[in-house]
């Protein structure tokens, strides 16, 4: 994935039971409770909470903790650390928990990818679109990213016409601790029937 994306603040309030709107939220304050970090491995998360200004007792708005989460992602950012990260806040009568959460992909290496289908545009040309070589480091963004150009390849070769694409993924996952999962890549495509 291409470094850090920020979702943005998903308010999860809950006071007395009830959910409350995230525009009442960023106009109330309350009082900071503390903060609680989903699982992010390799990172020091006492170290980035040190980094934030405001302490467990200080009066906190919708608007602080959408700056409290520009902060953890910039931290985040600084070590390399990728993902999506997601704030949300826990609030009880006028106590407010701020939870931070990181989503990881899993980190695959693709061996190879195979083109089933492609008679319009050869598998070379395909491959060659996509932009993805052994060894590469995929990513949801990557895949998406090779499925456009596939798209746009047979787009020009059939002057438009759609064709149906589905990708299929094979890993292999290593015995060896450490190791990154092997991954093989089958384009499956559909032309359309040529009219007659």
């Amino acid at each position: 994935m291409p470094g850090l994306m920020r979702i943005g603040l998903t308010a999860a309030i809950f006071a007395a039971g009830a959910v409350t709107a995230a525009s009442a939220a960023s106009t109330q304050s309350f009082i900071l409770k503390g903060y609680s970090f989903g699982p992010m491995p390799g990172v020091n998360t006492a170290e980035i909470e040190a980094k934030l200004p405001r302490k467990a007792g200080a009066r906190i708005t919708g608007a602080d903790v959408a700056a409290e989460e520009a902060i953890v992602e910039r931290e985040l950012k600084a070590r390399h650390v990728q993902g999506r990260l997601f704030a949300s806040t826990a609030v009880k009568r006028d106590r407010m928990w701020i939870i931070f959460d990181l989503v990881q992909e899993p980190v695959r290496i693709l061996v190879s990818q195979s083109f089933v289908g492609a008679s319009h545009v050869s598998p070379e040309i395909l491959a060659r679109a996509t932009g993805l070589r052994p060894g590469t480091t995929l990513s949801v963004g990557k895949l998406n990213a090779a499925r456009r150009s596939i798209l746009a390849a047979y787009g020009k070769a059939l002057h438009g016409k759609p064709i149906n694409l589905k990708l299929r993924m094979q890993t292999r996952h290593s015995v060896k601790p450490g190791t990154v999962p092997e991954t093989w890549l089958t384009w499956t495509i559909v032309e359309p029937k040529s009219s007659r």
